[in-house]
């Protein structure tokens, strides 16, 4: 059997088939990745509205309940029922973004939520002295920080694995 006969016969086809195979695999492989691309970015079209509106629905509902509490408060020294009902609502605005938050950010969300309802209790039943203003600015500007670090770190920058984060919100 001469070199150029084994190389015909032998060599031609073996490297052909290689070569096939070779194809066959990255094309499946490329065929995988895009696929759990377009799955991730079609993940990200469904939740993204959802996230970017509960998100500022729920800070608006975060203002909204410091505002009622900072308003007229009853004669008798009770909660107003405005500042019961924006609890509610602020705590609803809770319940359509823990879904998207891991265990961790929604157990440091609700806890933040207690401490916040409770501060904004207090305020309701004692009014504002002009001399606590700054005091209780600070308080509002530091629960809003607070739960802006749990939404960054749990809900707004949630990496997908070896890609780049694909729900980032910019502030």
């Amino acid at each position: 059997m001469s070199f150029y006969r084994f190389c015909k016969d032998i060599i031609l086809p073996a490297s052909t088939a290689i070569v096939a195979i070779v194809a066959i695999i990255i094309t499946f492989k490329t065929s995988k990745m895009t696929f759990e691309e377009n799955a991730k970015l079609k993940e990200y079209e469904i939740t993204f509205n959802e996230k970017r509106k509960s998100y500022s629905e729920f800070m608006e509902r975060y203002t909204d309940l410091f505002i009622k509490s900072t308003e007229d408060k009853n004669i008798d020294g009770t909660v107003p029922r405005k500042v019961f009902d924006s609890i509610l609502k602020l705590e609803a605005t809770y319940f359509g973004l823990a879904p998207f938050m891991d265990e961790t950010g929604r157990q440091k969300c609700w806890a933040v939520l207690e401490k916040y309802e409770e501060y904004c209790l207090e305020l309701s039943k004692h009014g504002i002295r002009p001399e606590d203003k700054d005091a209780i600015k600070r308080q509002f500007y530091g629960f809003r920080n607070e739960f802006i670090d749990v939404f960054d770190k749990k809900l707004i920058t949630k990496k997908t694995s070896g890609a780049a984060p694909l729900d980032t919100l910019q502030k």
